[in-house]
């Protein structure tokens, strides 16, 4: 297992853990368990990570795919683990309570050129917690939180947007499972051999790349590049 250290910035301040399906049959078989929950594959099963977030520490607004591709993973499941501890929500601030939610479209301002705009909405999480015009989910133990981040024909839902909020007091702990359509990025055969993946994987750093990539291809197609 390796884990992460604090993001400087803020944008992901949590402690991670990523844990090796091949080192430990327990671990191949919560992933086997949770792809069966899931109805989905567990060939397309990445590693499993645990968090742990202290109060104050936060996961910013991402995507869990990468719209170019580099990272395509089509579904995301988090497991939560224990409770007593204040907020710690995990909010889609796209998705409101009986229509849309209050953040501004992503994919417009991404395709407008809108850097600025857009880092500002992506940098709205801690606002959007304490919102109750918003989808927010309550960590509850033992609850399991399944969405879906590309769609049927493979294009990314970019109202899937979410955030992990601070706890206000105690510890939050969760299960991160993800599903990739690139066997490359998935847990290799249970024989014990390393997982080859990505340093960034999962990281804070994947939804800025992400939206900065997708700004370069849409501003190539709109010249007529693409």
């Amino acid at each position: 297992a390796e884990t992460s250290p604090s993001s400087p910035d803020g944008w992901r301040n949590s402690s991670t853990v990523t844990l090796d399906g091949g080192a430990h049959a327990l671990v191949a078989r919560l992933r086997r368990r949770l792809s069966v929950a899931a109805r989905l594959l567990p060939s397309h099963a990445e590693p499993l990570q645990l968090a742990r977030y202290r109060p104050g520490e936060q996961y910013g607004l991402h995507l869990d795919v990468d719209p170019l591709g580099a990272v395509p993973r089509y579904a995301t499941m988090l497991v939560y683990l224990n409770d007593g501890f204040g907020g710690g929500h995990t909010v889609f601030p796209r998705v409101g309570r009986g229509g849309g939610g209050t953040l501004k479209p992503l994919q417009k301002l991404a395709a407008a050129g809108g850097d600025e705009l857009l880092w500002r909405e992506l940098g709205r999480a801690r606002e959007f917690c304490a919102s109750d015009s918003v989808l927010r989910v309550p960590p509850r133990r033992g609850d399991a939180l399944l969405f879906f981040t590309l769609g049927r024909d493979a294009t990314v839902d970019w109202d899937l947007a979410h955030g992990g909020c601070p706890p206000t007091s105690g510890a939050k702990w969760v299960a991160q499972q993800w599903w990739t359509l690139d066997p490359a990025q998935a847990q290799p055969p249970e024989d014990g051999a390393a997982a080859a993946l990505p340093a960034a994987k999962g990281g804070e750093a994947l939804a800025r790349h992400a939206s900065a990539r997708a700004l370069e291809r849409m501003r190539a197609e709109m010249r007529g590049e693409g």
